[in-house]
């Protein structure tokens, strides 16, 4: 196992550079914390460090509902298909109940 050597007095100089303050706790204490404006201390998070994490989340999400959106879409336009086909018998011949039928299903697909 490789055991990490830390130049703590570095680490140090370029938290100091960066305005973070470095202070010594004991061990299991300790943490990164953000001091607010206000004064106040907060731990430091994942979307602290990496704030494009919360951009990725969004996006996977705006995706699975386009999925989903697309999904049913599909659904409905085989189902019109399938209520469309071309009958046997003349189209004046056709019940005025299955094109409204036909027509409901076309107007939930382009909901």
């Amino acid at each position: 196992m490789i055991v990490p050597k830390f130049d703590i007095d570095h680490i140090i100089k370029v938290a100091k550079e960066l305005g973070i303050e470095v202070r010594e706790v004991a061990p299991g204490e300790g943490g990164v914390f953000i001091q607010e404006k206000d004064g106040s201390e907060r731990e430091l998070t994942t979307f602290d460090l990496f704030p494009e994490t919360k951009e990725i989340a969004d996006l996977r999400c705006a995706v699975a509902g386009l999925i989903a959106e697309n999904e049913r879409l599909k659904k409905a336009l085989k189902l019109i298909q399938s209520k469309s086909e071309l009958p046997e018998e003349p189209v004046d011949l056709v019940p005025i109940t299955e094109l409204y039928e036909i027509n409901l299903h076309a107007k939930e697909a382009l909901r």
